[in-house]
C-alpha cells in the first residue's frame, strides 16, 4: 500500500503575485527515495511554457541521485521564474529508480492590450508607456505600475481628474488574458489666473516671476501640477527669507470655474515680523586677521537678516581658510534672537585646525587624454601647502585646453596626518570637429570648403591618434577659380618640461671610435666601438659641474646569406661634483621607446617624479639590444624581430646593487622609400614598469636626405 507524506516547505512568496503557497511532495516509499537514481522527469499541465524551458530551470537531472535538499532548491527556482502560481512534485518507483513528476499551474499569458475612452493619447503612445507586453507572462504588480504611468501621462497633459482602470478577459483554454485599459479622461483643466494676496513688502510682479505655476497663454499650456505648486510655496518663502521675514506663511487656494475647465490659483501670504541683523562677532582661534575674515562677511548690522546670506558668508569664511592651507577648518555659526531689539545676533566660531599639505595628485576620468596632458597644467604639486588660488588657476588652465566639459577638485585623507591627496576629476568632451560649407562671390565665383579638426590629437598614439593635447586641422577649399589646402598642427608643449630660468653648461669632451663595418648605412659584417667622456664645469666654468661617460659596442653578422643580426650594448654613467648636488635633468639618461627599450612608452623606463609620475632620468644607464632583419621584397621591404633589455638608475652606482631590468620584444618592418628609409616597430613589454598598463607600443620614424 502506497504511503504518502508531506514535506512542509517554508512558505514561498511568489514575487509576481505576492501570494503564499504551500508545496506538497508525494513519495511512493516511506523515507526510501533519498539516494535512489532518477530514471525519468516528467512535466505536466504546462501549456505556454515548454517542458524544455522548465527542466532547464532545475538542477535535478536524469541519472542523478535523488536529494531532498536539491529538490527543495529546485522548487524555489521554479517559483523565482514568476511563470507559475503553483508547483507540486510527485515521486514514484520506476525501473529500479525513481520517476519525478512536476505538475505546474501557469500564470496566464498576455494576449492583447486594448484601450477604451482614450482621446488625448493614441493607443500606440499608451502602449509605449507600458512595461507589460503581449505574449509575456501577466504580472499584476507590473500592470499596476503601468496604470499609474498612464495616469501620470494624463495629469502631465492637464487631466488631473483622469481615471484609469483595467479589465481582464481570460481564455482558460489557451491560457491567455486580454487586457482592456478603460480611461475616463474627464475634463481638461487649464490655469486661468494666478493671484497674490497679502504681500505688503514684496511686489506682486517679483513673486509672479519666480512661480512655476502660470496661467495658460500662447507660449504656456497652463497645466496644473501639484508638485510644482509645492515648489512655488518654497520659492515664495525663500523670497521673504532674503528680506528678514523668517516666519512668513504661504497658503495656496484652488478655485474652479462652474464648468470645471478653468482653475484659479491664489497664494495667500501672511508676512509676519521682519528680523534685522544685530551684532556680528568672530570667536575662536582665528589665526588669520579679523579684518580679513570680516571682509568676507556681506551681511551688515541693521540690515534685513537672510538665511541664504548667512550660509554664503559662512562658506566664504571657510573658503578663506582653504586659500591659506587650512583644509580641515571648521566654521560654526550661532544665531540668536534678541527679544529686546528684535534683531538676530550672529557669532562665527572658527577652529582652523592645522595647515594641510598636498600628498599624491590623483587624476580620474580621463579615458582618452594622457595623464601628462592634465598634470602639466596643474599649478599645485605634492608637498605644497594647499592653496585655493593655485587650485583655481589649475582649474582655469584645464578648462582652457578645451578638452573637458567638467572639472572638479576634491581631497581625500592619506596615511599621514595633515596630508591630503588632491583628487582631480575630469569629464572629457567631444574634441573632434567636422564642418563644410560654400558660397559665391564675383571674384572667386563658386567656392566650397570642408574642414576636419581634432583638439586632442596625438601623432604617436596609433591607431586612435588622440589623447596628446595637440591640435590638428585639415582644411580644403575648392572653387572654380582657386583651390587652397591647409594642414595645421599645434603642440603647446612641444619641448616638454623645462627648468625655470636659464643655465649655462660649459664642458669639454673626448670621444674615440673604432668602426670596421662593411657598410655604415646597411652593415652586414663588422663592429663599431665608441666611448666618450665629458667634464662640465670646473676649469670650464659654467653653472653646473658634473662628469659624464658613455660607451657603445655593436656587432653585425650575416647568416643564411640574407639574415643580418645586430647585437648592441650601451652604458652611461654620470656624477655631480663641486657646487652641484645633482646632474641637471636635461643631461641625465632616459630609456624606453624606439631607440632604447621598445615595448615601453618614450622615456618612461627609470626614475619618476613621485607626484606627477613623469620621468626625471637617472645618472646611470645600461642597455642591450638584439635584432635580426630579413628581406621580404627585394631591397625595398625588410622584416625585423628584436629583443631589448636595460634600465636607468637614479644614482650612478645603483645598477651594481640591483638589476631590476626591463625588457621588451617585438617585430617591425623596414622600407626604403624615395624620401628616405621608413621604420615601423611594435614592441611588447615583458616586465612591469611602475603602474603603467602592460600593453604593446608602436614606433615609427622616417629620415630624409638633403
Amino acid at each position: 500500500m502506497t504511503k504518502f507524506f508531506k514535506a512542509a516547505l517554508a512558505v514561498l512568496i511568489s514575487v509576481g503575485l505576492m501570494q503564499f503557497s504551500i508545496v506538497d511532495i508525494s513519495y511512493s516509499e516511506d523515507q526510501t527515495s533519498e539516494g535512489k537514481i532518477i530514471k525519468a522527469i516528467v512535466v505536466t499541465n504546462n501549456k505556454a511554457i515548454s517542458t524544455e524551458t522548465i527542466l532547464s530551470k532545475i538542477k535535478t537531472k536524469i541519472g542523478d541521485e535523488f536529494s531532498q535538499i536539491v529538490m527543495n532548491e529546485d522548487l524555489k527556482r521554479l517559483y523565482a521564474t514568476e511563470y507559475f502560481t503553483d508547483v507540486s512534485i510527485d515521486s514514484e518507483n520506476y525501473e529500479d529508480g525513481l520517476k519525478i513528476t512536476l505538475t505546474v499551474e501557469e500564470k496566464t499569458v498576455i494576449g492583447d492590450i486594448t484601450f477604451k475612452g482614450n482621446k488625448a493619447y493614441t493607443a500606440q503612445r499608451l502602449k509605449q508607456a507600458m512595461k507589460s507586453k503581449p505574449d509575456e507572462m501577466l504580472n499584476m504588480p507590473l500592470l499596476a505600475q503601468d496604470i499609474a504611468e498612464i495616469r501620470a501621462l494624463y495629469v502631465k497633459k492637464g487631466y488631473p481628474g483622469a481615471e484609469v482602470k483595467y479589465e481582464l478577459e481570460v481564455d482558460k483554454e489557451l491560457n491567455k488574458t486580454k487586457i482592456v485599459i478603460v480611461i475616463d479622461e474627464r475634463t481638461k483643466i487649464k490655469i486661468s489666473k494666478v493671484n497674490i494676496v497679502g504681500n505688503a513688502h514684496l511686489k506682486t510682479g517679483n513673486i509672479i516671476k519666480v512661480l512655476g505655476t502660470k496661467p495658460s497663454w500662447l507660449f504656456n499650456p497652463g497645466i496644473f501640477k501639484e508638485e510644482v505648486l509645492e515648489e512655488d510655496v518654497d520659492k515664495v518663502k525663500s523670497l521673504y527669507d532674503d528680506i528678514g521675514y523668517l516666519d512668513v506663511e504661504v497658503a495656496p487656494k484652488l478655485d474652479y470655474s462652474p464648468d470645471g475647465t478653468q482653475l484659479f490659483v491664489t497664494f495667500n501670504i501672511n508676512e509676519g515680523k521682519q528680523y534685522l541683523v544685530g551684532p556680528i562677532n568672530v570667536a575662536g582661534n582665528i589665526v588669520l586677521t579679523e579684518k580679513d575674515i570680516r571682509s568676507k562677511i556681506k551681511m551688515k548690522s541693521g540690515k534685513p537678516f537672510s538665511r541664504r546670506e548667512l550660509r554664503d558668508d559662512m562658506l566664504a569664511i571657510r573658503d578663506l581658510y582653504y586659500m591659506h592651507g587650512y583644509m580641515d577648518a571648521v566654521v560654526d555659526v550661532d544665531q540668536n534672537v534678541n527679544p529686546t531689539t528684535s534683531t538676530m545676533d550672529i557669532t562665527y566660531t572658527i577652529d582652523p585646525k592645522e595647515v594641510v599639505y598636498v600628498g599624491k595628485v590623483v587624476i580620474r576620468g580621463n579615458t582618452k587624454t594622457r595623464e601628462i596632458i592634465i598634470r602639466r597644467e596643474l599649478r599645485i604639486y605634492p608637498g605644497d601647502k594647499f592653496d585655493g588660488s593655485k587650485i583655481k588657476r589649475s582649474k582655469d588652465r584645464l578648462y582652457n585646453l578645451g578638452l573637458f566639459e567638467d572639472i572638479s577638485f576634491d581631497t581625500e585623507p592619506s596615511s599621514v596626518p595633515q596630508v591630503h591627496n588632491l583628487i582631480v576629476d575630469v569629464k572629457e568632451t567631444k574634441t573632434g570637429e567636422f564642418s563644410f560649407g560654400g558660397g559665391y562671390s564675383s571674384i572667386d565665383q563658386f567656392l566650397g570648403f570642408v574642414e576636419i579638426g581634432q583638439k586632442n590629437f596625438d601623432a604617436l598614439n596609433f591607431p586612435t591618434f588622440t589623447g596628446g593635447g595637440q591640435q590638428l586641422t585639415v582644411r580644403a577649399e575648392i572653387g572654380m577659380v582657386r583651390q587652397n589646402y591647409n594642414i595645421g598642427w599645434i603642440d603647446p608643449w612641444i619641448f616638454g618640461w623645462h627648468e625655470e630660468g636659464s643655465k649655462v653648461i660649459s664642458a669639454g669632451s673626448l670621444q674615440l671610435t673604432q668602426d670596421t663595418r662593411d657598410n655604415i648605412y646597411n652593415p652586414g659584417h663588422g663592429y663599431i666601438l665608441n666611448g666618450s667622456i665629458e667634464d662640465a664645469g670646473g676649469v670650464f666654468m659654467g653653472d653646473k659641474e658634473y662628469v659624464k661617460g658613455t660607451a657603445t659596442a655593436a656587432l653585425y653578422g650575416t647568416f643564411f646569406q640574407k639574415f643580418v643580426v645586430e647585437l648592441k650594448a650601451r652604458a652611461g654613467w654620470s656624477s655631480p661634483y663641486g657646487k652641484s648636488n645633482s646632474v641637471p635633468i636635461y643631461e641625465r639618461f632616459f630609456a624606453g621607446g624606439a631607440n632604447t627599450i621598445r615595448g615601453y612608452k618614450e622615456r618612461k623606463v627609470g626614475p619618476r617624479d613621485p607626484g606627477s609620475d613623469e620621468p626625471i632620468g637617472g645618472e646611470a644607464l645600461l642597455l642591450g639590444n638584439a635584432e635580426v632583419t630579413f628581406p621580404i621584397y627585394e631591397k625595398i621591404l625588410k622584416g625585423a624581430i628584436f629583443y631589448d633589455i636595460g634600465n636607468v638608475w637614479a644614482k650612478s652606482g645603483d645598477f651594481l646593487k640591483t638589476g631590476d631590468y626591463k625588457s621588451g620584444a617585438g617585430i617591425g618592418i623596414r622600407v626604403n622609400t624615395p624620401v628616405g628609409p621608413f621604420r615601423l616597430d611594435w614592441g611588447y613589454p615583458l616586465a612591469t614598469n611602475h603602474n603603467d598598463t602592460k600593453e604593446g607600443e608602436f614606433y615609427f620614424s622616417i629620415s630624409r636626405g638633403f
